[in-house]
């Protein structure tokens, strides 16, 4: 499935439970995506910074690092999409992740059809934003390889700008830096 940028889209999972991993891994990769699997929180959020998927997928009870400590590293170094699976029956829990910046939540036993729509559709939405930011009031920076666009975020970031990545119309193979000027 592409992911907006040309790109076949890449779904980290992060659960304990193999099962999962894989029955999930599968139907996600029937559909066209890419995955990449993660048996606990810490490898999760290592892996999901170290090298950025097109959004991640966490299982709520995690061993070496909980759901709420994970979203919030995630959360202080990028703005993936996150969509959690919980077994709780809590409504405190998913209020509280949706204020922390998850995109969705989705109770188990879950149906593989309804995650990977779910899937689909915040990737539309992350994708409608992302293009969207940049075109009212944004202006073009520089074009660079999909490889290199989290390198170059970072270094707009440092200077003082506020960087992100956006899909060009004439090269789906690349990403478009742009800043977005501030409305007076």
């Amino acid at each position: 499935m592409p992911n907006g940028k040309g790109m076949t889209a890449t779904i980290a999972l992060v659960d304990d439970d193999r099962n999962i991993l894989t029955s999930v891994s599968l139907a996600l990769q029937a559909e066209g995506f890419t995955t990449r699997v993660y048996a606990d929180g810490a490898a999760g959020l290592k892996g999901c910074l170290e090298n950025p998927p097109d959004l991640v997928v966490v299982d709520i009870k995690m061993p070496r690092m909980d759901w709420m400590g994970m979203l919030r590293r995630l959360r202080e170094k990028s703005d993936l999409p996150v969509i959690f699976l919980t077994s709780k029956d809590e409504e405190i829990d998913e209020l509280f992740g949706l204020k922390m910046g998850a995109d969705d939540f989705i109770r188990k036993p879950f149906s593989q059809r309804l995650l990977v729509e779910r899937v689909k559709a915040v990737l539309r939405r992350v994708a409608a934003e992302a293009t969207d930011w940049l075109a009212p009031g944004g202006r073009l920076l520089s074009e660079t390889s999909e490889r290199q666009a989290p390198a170059a975020v970072a270094a707009f970031t440092e200077a003082g700008l506020k960087a992100r990545v956006a899909v060009s119309q004439e090269w789906s193979a690349h990403v478009v830096i742009g800043v977005r000027d501030e409305a007076p």
